[in-house]
């Protein structure tokens, strides 16, 4: 079940440029700043990938799309893996591959478009003020999940699983696979699910954050609608996640400034912000 209400913690700066823009910047999950995350469940998956294809039974339990099966490793291992075994391998692989393999990796810059942004549902973490909200010299941004979700087509939303590398996580992964096994979409759709797999995942060190992701999969030949024009801020791509400005204000609900800023300086930033947003309740 959703949260009703999202925290995202941002440095003062970011704030006033989210405030001022009345926009939400969702970035591509390939081009993110802190992208070695994703090397976590990227890995995971393409372990139990690469143990499928050694099971001797794999084309009775696949039929025909078992040969698909190494590709999706091959494009999990290219965008999700950090792990230099696995990546001279790919190589290896991708120099003397065929051209069918070529055509498929080829094809992932455009089947896996990810775009995201991160909260948390937890509108009072140390951990957060500290790491995200410059040390407490920041702000953290309260926004009505369930506004945005009435406003925003193609949304993804969800918590961060929190996982181990174990037998559960591969069994997980194993029934994605068969659960498209008979479908002519097989590594489409497969990969589309594992994806979204890694980008809702990460390790259990991490379960403090309480974290909440939205995010929008600008693929058009999967989603069935248009894709979100893309913006490039900092050498980084992004997608607005608002079409009109009212949505942003209507979803912002409050805005907590951290105890890093006092005296004079904490009341010109309340009136800076009174002054952008003055419906808004600031703390």
């Amino acid at each position: 079940m959703n949260p009703k209400y999202i925290y995202h913690y941002t440095s003062l700066e970011n704030a006033n440029r989210i405030i001022k823009s009345r926009q939400l910047f969702l970035f591509d999950v390939f081009k993110q700043k802190d992208r070695y995350e994703y090397f976590y469940g990227g890995n995971i998956v393409a372990e139990q990938l690469g143990r499928l294809t050694r099971v001797e039974s794999l084309q009775k339990h696949f039929g025909h799309n078992s040969t698909n099966i190494p590709y999706m490793w091959g494009g999990i291992v290219r965008f999700f893996s950090n792990n230099k075994m696995y990546l001279e391998l790919f190589n290896s692989l991708k120099s003397n591959s065929n051209n069918k393999l070529m055509e498929f990796l080829n094809s992932l810059d455009e089947e896996i478009k990810y775009y995201i942004i991160s909260f948390s549902t937890d509108p009072n973490n140390p951990y957060l003020w500290k790491n995200y909200a410059d040390n407490y010299n920041g702000v953290v941004l309260k926004f009505d999940l369930d506004y945005i979700r009435s406003v925003v087509s193609n949304l993804g939303c969800d918590k961060i699983n929190y996982i181990n590398d174990d037998e559960s996580t591969n069994t997980l992964i194993s029934s994605i696979l068969f659960k498209y096994r008979n479908d002519k979409e097989f590594y489409n759709k497969s990969l589309i699910e594992l994806t979204r797999f890694i980008v809702y995942s990460k390790s259990k060190e991490y379960n403090h954050e309480k974290e909440f992701r939205i995010t929008l999969h600008n693929n058009p030949k999967i989603s069935n609608k248009n894709e979100n024009k893309v913006f490039k801020l900092d050498g980084r791509d992004y997608v607005k996640l608002f079409r009109f400005e009212y949505d942003f204000l209507n979803s912002l609900l409050e805005i907590s400034i951290g105890e890093g800023i006092f005296g004079d300086e904490r009341v010109s930033v309340i009136k800076n912000l009174n002054s952008q947003v003055p419906n808004i309740l600031i703390l």
